[in-house]
């Protein structure tokens, strides 16, 4: 991984929009669901960049966005979190670079299994230890919104990954 000043820029710029859309662009229905575009930059920085990167631009969202804008509910940093932003930023890398085919659909792979792995099975796993509630119980909400999350991220991120590579020579770890 060949580290230069331009990539050290895109992932800060990145890391910025993600704190921006997780923390002053979202919307809480409930306080165990966020609506929020936070994780398509951090998906990004890892298509572009590779696993390390994306882990390493997830931790710094999740870490300095908690720092800088304490979560509505009232909770505090918890590391489960981090390990998911940090995946966040991790699988869509490795599914983009070592998967053939169509980059849509390489794409939208990226983007189900994260999301599964992510947001349904760990965050709601951390969810149920701060809040003491069984993980079935918060599942039927959190499923909905993370699919139409889903329906959403996939064309969002293949316009913006086809559009930022196509204008800028950062493209590789």
């Amino acid at each position: 991984m060949k580290l230069d000043a331009r990539k050290i820029v895109y992932i800060g710029l990145f890391v910025a929009i993600s704190i921006v859309l997780k923390n002053v662009l979202s919307f809480y229905p409930v306080p165990t669901i966020r609506i929020s575009f936070g994780d398509i930059p951090i998906m990004l920085s890892g298509m572009m960049f590779g696993p390390v990167l994306g882990a390493i631009a997830g931790a710094l969202s999740d870490v300095l966005g908690i720092v800088m804008f304490p979560a509505p509910t009232g909770a505090t940093f918890f590391p489960g979190f981090t390990l998911s932003k940090i995946l966040v930023g991790a699988i869509p890398a490795l599914i983009y670079r070592y998967s053939k085919g169509n980059s849509i659909v390489r794409i939208a792979v990226a983007v189900v299994v994260t999301e599964i792995v992510c947001s349904l099975l760990l965050d709601t796993l951390w969810l149920s230890m701060m809040y003491s509630t069984g993980m079935l119980a918060l599942l039927p909400g959190r499923v909905l919104t993370r699919v139409i999350m889903m329906i959403i991220e996939v064309p969002i991120l293949y316009v913006l990954l086809e559009r930022v590579v196509r204008t800028s020579s950062v493209r590789g770890a």
